[in-house]
């Protein structure tokens, strides 16, 4: 009786360690099984402080990687309220303020990671991401560098730093980082959308456009790439050139971090892509008095190339009465880095031709030029008004509201 009482403890015992949630599963690459393991570990209650903090992080990373915000931050914040010494909590939280376009809210939490673990090259990166959106390109440039010296085949901190450099204008490297990261990374689709974009801002269509064919051949529902492949076919096509509008890299971000225990280097995670279905081509815009501004807004004018702003008083443009020449000046202004000098230009254009599309499209490109969202995005709002078959000016909505993290209205532009 003693034997078999004993042989039935056991196995219960072995029954119930079977059954027991597992840390492993609560790791796993599936975002909803993953859920559904963290959950069984939460629920089970067992298991260390650190443990439960690390169940309720990674619980709340793959809400985020299904795209459920609110249960992702609920999760994250409770992670931390139990252990504030868990550095992927902080980083996993970041990853959804970078996700839905707030890099100044993903900094600190970046900034917590780091303090808890200098080291933490997934961090490192994704601060360096966020610094570069918002236009701190030596800082973004000093976090990079510093990822890719621990790690130097990191694909993500190659391209992030890619990035950076087609920010300032630095195409020549921002390519050869691209080049790199896809060497490692051959699937590795921001890499690829990214070294698109640097292409489109040398004037090498061609290439470009085989880049973003290469990213719809791993996922054909990429709104983005089918986008910019469309206007870049337009260009081809048409003798008039018409301006690129301004994509930044995804507010998803970059990186996807691999669910660990400890901070390890990050898992290469694609673009998020549109759910089903390719967009309809971009069509042709309907004949305008004015040609469409052929200024390219994917990077920033050079330092090298950069005129003195110009200003109201002394500017004979603010009384010209042509407005193709009015026009091109605008374009030549921004084109150089005269922003300024370009809205001087614009608002004439704006009083001189208020009936033509193209007048509040080149306004909204220097807003956008000098990071004012919201303007660029009233003018171009007011020029579809104008002509709701203005096809630059819906593009560049569609780039606006990328920018602000907006993706159901940038797929709906």
């Amino acid at each position: 009786m003693r034997i078999t009482a004993a042989i039935t403890a056991l196995l219960m015992t072995t029954t119930a360690a079977l059954a027991a949630p597992s840390m492993s599963e609560c790791r796993s690459g599936d975002a909803g099984q993953a859920v559904a393991s963290c959950s069984a570990v939460i629920a089970a209650g067992a298991g260390s402080v650190s443990d439960r903090s690390v169940a309720f992080a990674l619980r709340g990373r793959a809400h985020g990687v299904q795209n459920r915000f609110d249960q992702a931050l609920a999760d994250l914040h409770r992670a931390i309220e139990i252990d504030p010494q868990n550095a992927e909590a902080y980083q996993f939280r970041a990853g959804i303020a970078i996700r839905q376009g707030n890099y100044d809210k993903a900094l600190p939490d970046l900034n917590a990671a780091l303090s808890l673990v200098p080291t933490y090259a997934a961090a490192l990166i994704n601060r360096g991401f966020a610094l570069a959106k918002r236009g701190d390109y030596l800082r973004a440039v000093t976090d990079l560098e510093q990822a890719i010296a621990m790690e130097p085949m990191n694909s993500q901190a190659l391209a992030v730093r890619g990035l950076s450099m087609r920010l300032q204008g630095r195409t020549s490297e921002a390519i050869a980082d691209l080049d790199k990261a896809i060497r490692i990374a051959p699937r590795y689709l921001f890499a690829v959308l990214e070294r698109a974009e640097v292409r489109i801002a040398m004037g090498d269509l061609d290439q470009a456009i085989a880049d973003l064919e290469r990213v719809l051949e791993v996922s054909p529902g990429h709104s983005v790439a089918e986008q910019r492949r469309q206007w870049a076919l337009a260009v081809k096509r048409r003798p008039v050139h018409v301006a690129a509008p301004k994509v930044a890299a995804p507010a998803s971000g970059p990186v996807q971090v691999a669910a660990t225990a400890r901070p390890v280097a990050p898992v290469a995670a694609p673009v998020e892509p549109r759910s089903a279905g390719k967009p309809a081509p971009v069509a042709a815009p309907l004949p305008s008095a004015l040609p469409t501004p052929s200024v390219p807004l994917g990077r920033p004018a050079s330092s090298a190339t950069a005129r003195p702003a110009t200003r109201l008083a002394d500017d004979p443009i603010a009384k010209e009465n042509d407005p193709k020449a009015i026009l091109a000046q605008g374009e030549q202004r921004l084109s150089s880095g005269d922003v300024n000098g370009a809205m001087i230009a614009f608002n004439r254009l704006v009083a001189v031709a208020p009936k033509d599309p193209v007048s509040f499209y080149g306004r909204g490109l220097a807003y956008a030029r000098k990071g004012d969202l919201g303007r660029a995005l009233a003018d171009q709002d007011r020029a579809v008004a104008i002509n709701p078959k203005y096809a630059p000016a819906h593009v560049e909505r569609g780039a606006l509201f990328l920018t602000a993290g907006r993706l159901d209205e940038a797929l709906a532009a």
